[in-house]
């Protein structure tokens, strides 16, 4: 007995000594090396805000240069090659930018709290894997869409089952909004407008799920599961295409390993010719789809109300009308900019190869 209460005395002195230091070791973590980090981080963000100012400078003092005009070549060749070098520094101020402390904007805060972190702390690794966390989930629920709205939209004639479905739409769409804002905050390519369309899509389902069955609920309801059954099909042939392209611009480094593999017609990067003939005329039907049902619900709730019996017409009309047009705006306003902004660049390539030619050619003849 007393060989054992002298161990279990020894066993306590030694647990208890530990427990100092891992507490004080703990103690020292947090106060510390959080501490430190946080000023750092501030310091390097203030840092970096000086920096991109200076550097927009040098481009406006560049592109007045060009404005000007010159004849002398290789100047005008040294200078377009700052200006690309300058930009890049500046995407990469932005990426830095985003990897600090912050909170991941005010949506996250509505649920996290103002006081939460949304950047993933730990080594690279733990972002990759949210990122791919959030595209494995977009693609599947995307995938799952399809039978669901072929099941409603043919077979299945129940309200209680489509407020199931919006449930549904709703917890992806919030998912999705929450999961983007953080991947934003990551350094990822996520455009505002895309999170937006996110936003804008919560509010579309919860009208629905607001909605009461009546007569102008049952004409619409075909109208919305068509809709949403080809832009899940649309969104599975964009993820396709740009995984495959995500991929080989990750590899020849043009992109960076927290940018996403879009689904979402106002973030298609075209990169070729048969990508153009491909994807687009499915992306733009898309949108014009989003815009007959705005002009159907407008049809039904302003000009023939009277075709419904003389039944007063539901705030649900309106709602769904104007978010449907909202979005169909936005997403071929985002659209025809990528595209302006790929035939621009497209452009520039062959000015700059028929200049770089040019100066070839006068060289031989000197």
């Amino acid at each position: 007995m007393e060989e054992i209460l002298k161990q279990i005395n020894e066993d306590w002195s030694e647990c208890s000594t530990d427990q100092e230091k891992i507490e004080s070791s703990f103690d020292k973590l947090i106060k510390e090396k959080r501490a430190d980090l946080f000023y750092s981080e501030s310091d390097v963000k203030k840092k970096a805000e000086k920096q991109k100012k200076r550097l927009r400078s040098c481009v406006a003092m560049i592109e007045s240069v060009e404005k000007a005009g010159s004849s002398n070549e290789e100047l005008i060749k040294d200078l377009q090659e700052k200006k690309l070098k300058i930009k890049h520094y500046i995407k990469k101020l932005d990426v830095i930018n985003k990897q600090t402390l912050n909170t991941g904007g005010k949506f996250v805060e509505l649920f996290l709290g103002k006081e939460s972190s949304a950047v993933l702390v730990g080594d690279d690794s733990k972002k990759f894997n949210f990122k791919k966390e959030y595209e494995s989930f977009k693609y599947k629920c995307t995938v799952w869409n399809i039978p669901f709205t072929l099941l409603l939209y043919f077979f299945i004639q129940s309200r209680a089952i489509d407020t199931l479905y919006q449930l549904y739409l709703t917890y992806f769409y919030l998912t999705l909004a929450l999961r983007e804002n953080i991947l934003a905050v990551n350094g990822s390519n996520i455009k505002a407008w895309w999170i937006r369309h996110h936003y804008l899509s919560i509010f579309l389902v919860i009208t629905m799920l607001t909605w009461p069955e009546t007569a102008f609920y049952q004409a619409y309801r075909p109208y919305f599961l068509l809709y949403a059954l080809y832009a899940s099909i649309v969104q599975v042939l964009q993820y396709k295409y740009q995984k495959e392209r995500l991929y080989v611009r990750t590899a020849i480094g043009k992109s960076n390993m927290m940018d996403v593999a879009n689904s979402d017609s106002s973030q298609v990067v075209v990169e070729s010719s048969l990508a153009l003939v491909f994807l687009l005329p499915f992306i733009f039907i898309g949108q014009i789809f989003q815009v007959y049902n705005a002009y159907k619900l407008f049809d039904w709730g302003l000009l023939h109300p009277e075709s419904f019996g003389g039944i007063t017409v539901e705030w649900q009309v309106y709602a769904n009308g104007l978010l449907f047009l909202i979005l169909a705006l936005g997403n071929f306003v985002t659209t025809t900019e990528v595209l302006v902004k790929k035939v621009k660049r497209v452009k520039k390539r062959k000015q700059e190869k028929a200049a770089l030619a040019k100066a070839s050619e006068e060289k031989k003849i000197e």
